[in-house]
């Protein structure tokens, strides 16, 4: 490995770094403080101990049979005339249903995202491809067969938008539901502070300058001509600011805090804190 491979890989978080490594099918695997000896599904007794970033691992690097590998196979006796036919594991199977799994092991298959992420509802029972290995190979496939019918399994196509929404969520924490509800929150939070911000500049000036700030009719929906100095000059800053614009014209009518009692709340909360900050330092003298 070159130096800049090494300083690279080092730089990268455990699970990311786990998620980057190639596939080895003889090797032990070791996932941020679960230790999976093996990538066979089948050699895994409880699921429930194995942590987000060693299902991911497994979910890329679990065993793929070669191509000339022999997989579960025996005879069957049909019919009248009991004829014996050899039933197979297929290697299609495990292309064309990209979910299927093979397990050396325990001979049979299982469905890698139900089994890592099995369902959490007690009512749901599942059985063969989950808890159980699938080698029933008579009915295989087909309408009604075991691998048409588990991919419709609503378990199943949970399953699948868990494992991709966990491993979307380690590839790109930025984008993860929890990332974008925050940054939407925060984002809120911000655009809210400073509009308050505004409303509370609108009254200090209004104060200062000795200016009424009520008209003959002081609501946002009043089509008087003289609504008063404080929402007129709400109406002034908003002509420069985008955020307060919005506000005021789409904002919701119970939360603009333009009414005369949320005015009157923050002249009072005003008027407190000049007091407080007046007989602060007279308080310290005594």
């Amino acid at each position: 490995m070159s130096d800049e491979r090494q300083q690279s890989s080092l730089s990268l978080d455990p699970v990311t770094k786990l998620l980057e490594e190639e596939p080895d099918a003889h090797t032990t695997v070791a996932a941020c403080g679960t230790a999976l000896l093996t990538n066979d599904i089948g050699e895994i007794s409880d699921v429930s101990i194995i942590d987000i970033a060693a299902k991911l691992h497994l979910l890329k690097n679990h065993y793929v049979p070669s191509a000339s590998e022999k997989l579960l196979h025996y005879t069957v006796t049909k019919g009248v005339w009991k004829r014996s036919y050899t039933l197979t594991f297929q290697h299609a199977w495990l292309t064309k249903y990209n979910w299927l799994v093979y397990s050396p092991i325990v001979k049979g298959g299982f469905c890698e995202y139900c089994f890592l992420f099995p369902p959490t509802d007690h009512r749901v029972i599942p059985g063969v491809l989950v808890k159980t290995p699938f080698n029933n190979l008579a009915k295989a496939t087909g309408k009604d067969g075991i691998l048409e019918s588990h991919a419709r399994l609503t378990y199943h196509q949970d399953a699948v938008r868990i494992a991709r929404c966990a491993r979307e969520a380690v590839r790109k924490p930025q984008k993860s539901l929890t990332s974008l509800l925050d940054s939407k929150e925060k984002l809120l939070f911000q655009q809210n502070s400073h509009i308050l911000k505004c409303i509370v500049k609108a009254i200090v000036f209004c104060g200062k300058q000795n200016i009424a700030l009520r008209g003959h009719r002081d609501d946002l929906t009043s089509n008087a001509s003289n609504r008063g100095n404080f929402l007129a000059l709400l109406d002034l800053m908003a002509e420069s600011d985008a955020i307060l614009k919005q506000h005021l014209e789409i904002g919701k009518q119970n939360a603009r805090y333009t009414s005369k009692s949320i005015q009157n709340e923050l002249i009072s909360l005003i008027a407190e804190y000049l007091r407080c900050k007046i007989f602060l330092p007279l308080k310290s003298h005594e």
